[in-house]
């Protein structure tokens, strides 16, 4: 099937993208700026405020790969979303966002990717405490203190499932972000299924390029944020897809 988005004159379209753009790229400066006053009055742990990272300018042939990447998917996706059959465009747009988050996260090398999962703050140095589960849950808030800060910020589910990887010969940061981000692939569907139940398909197609190029792929490569991310728009899809064919059966009655 196919179907035809409805869209402004190419010139519009151009001039209002020129304006998204530069008023985002404005707002980075100026929040930027504010917070690096309010770091100098306060004790902020960010270091390129509004973000918590720095500033670093690297180039190399990962860097060519991932532009390369991305002129493909702004070239292809918006053709894809239109034309594509429904199940193909959302093939695509799992499979467009793990392309998209490798090849941006590994412009410093692949090791870029798990590299983050492996420092003293994350999950994986609690796998041990959840081999137990029930023990691991019920003496959780007992043992608050003595967890990881990832694992004191997040719903421990994570670490469950690093556990159960790890019980199966696949414990450590690399099959761990292979999860994360494939459940994040997974999401970035989930979120056009939403979509199409609530404003239908024309308007779910039409985020598909957005999905897939959103600025998360920054994170979803380098943190379990993408896993929890997943699956919570799993979550609001099947809620959604309940509620939108609970309404159409009773209507039907």
């Amino acid at each position: 099937m196919t179907v035809r988005l409805d869209s402004a004159p190419t010139t519009r379209r151009s001039l209002t993208a020129g304006i998204v753009l530069g008023a985002s790229a404005l707002l980075l400066v100026v929040t930027n700026a504010w917070g690096e006053r309010l770091r100098d009055s306060y004790d902020l742990k960010l270091r390129y405020p509004p973000l918590y990272a720095r500033p670093e300018l690297h180039f190399g042939v990962a860097t060519i790969a991932a532009f390369l990447v991305g002129a493909a998917l702004v070239a292809t996706l918006p053709k894809i979303a239109e034309r594509a059959k429904w199940n193909v465009a959302l093939a695509v747009a799992g499979l467009g966002s793990i392309l998209w988050t490798v090849a941006l996260n590994a412009t410093r090398g692949l090791s870029m990717l798990w590299s983050p999962l492996e420092t003293r703050h994350d999950s994986l140095n609690d796998v041990a405490a959840a081999h137990d589960p029930f023990a691991f849950l019920r003496d959780f808030n007992a043992n608050f203190d003595s967890f990881t800060t990832h694992t004191r910020g997040h719903p421990p589910g994570f670490v469950f499932v690093l556990s159960m990887l790890d019980r199966i010969g696949l414990g450590g940061a690399r099959p761990a972000t292979f999860v994360c981000i494939v459940v994040a692939g997974v999401g970035v569907a989930s979120v056009m299924v939403a979509v199409k139940d609530v404003a239908g398909e024309a308007t779910a197609r039409a985020t598909l390029p957005f999905l897939v190029l959103a600025p998360a792929a920054l994170t979803i490569g380098t943190s379990a944020d993408a896993f929890f991310a997943g699956i919570g728009a799993v979550a609001v899809a099947c809620i959604v897809r309940a509620v939108t064919r609970t309404r159409t059966r009773t209507r039907t009655r």
